[in-house]
């Protein structure tokens, strides 16, 4: 029952935010009686806590197994953004940005795994870029990954890009877009033209 808990309610955190889910709306959604729910939670903030990590075990074992299959790195980076993205359910209500605001300390701790997690990844991105002769060779790994994650977070901070005038989706593609395009070597862009073009033909 834990784990239905758990996974329930993070699946509504990310639909409808993290203040706006109480432990009555919850209990009813589960079909159950809060009470149950507080056998296993004390607070709500425990469950909050419960969900966050829920929530980065899962992307985090998605993306593993996406750099498992050791594709072409820019392709890599487009199926790890596709992944995150279906994962998070698109965040139409902007959900960590309420986490931000009425849990600061889970943020922060979310926030730091989350970069050393993908400081990891776009480093060995970076790198096998280089090595395939697709990235720009005189990069600075750790600066260029640090950037990526920043970019990361800001094109997600809804003062920034509120949601009533941006569509989310369409700004993390142009994000990862601009980014690719900063990085990439003449034989990268090329690459990427291609792939672009293939995916659209695709869709």
């Amino acid at each position: 029952m834990r784990d239905e808990i758990i996974r329930k309610a993070t699946a509504l955190f990310l639909k409808l935010g993290f203040k706006n889910i109480t432990m009555d709306s919850l209990a009813k959604e589960l079909s159950i009686s809060k009470k149950t729910i507080y056998v296993h939670f004390k607070n709500k903030k425990e469950l909050v806590i419960a969900g966050t990590d829920y929530l980065f075990n899962e992307i985090s074992i998605g993306i593993d197994s996406i750099i498992a299959l050791d594709r072409n790195p820019i392709d890599e980076l487009y199926l790890i953004k596709a992944f995150v993205s279906t994962t998070l359910k698109k965040e139409i209500s902007s959900p960590f940005f309420q986490l931000q605001n009425y849990y600061p300390d889970i943020y922060k701790l979310l926030i730091n795994r989350q970069l050393k997690k993908m400081i990891e990844c776009v480093k060995n991105n970076l790198q096998k870029g280089m090595k395939m002769s697709l990235y720009r060779n005189d990069l600075k790994v750790e600066l260029v990954s640090r950037y990526f994650f920043t970019g990361i977070l800001g094109v997600r901070d809804a003062e920034i890009f509120n949601p009533i005038h941006f569509n989310l989706e369409e700004v993390q593609n142009y994000y990862l877009d601009y980014f690719l395009k900063s990085i990439l070597n003449q034989k990268g862009l090329t690459f990427l033209k291609e792939y672009q073009k293939n995916d659209l033909t695709n869709r």
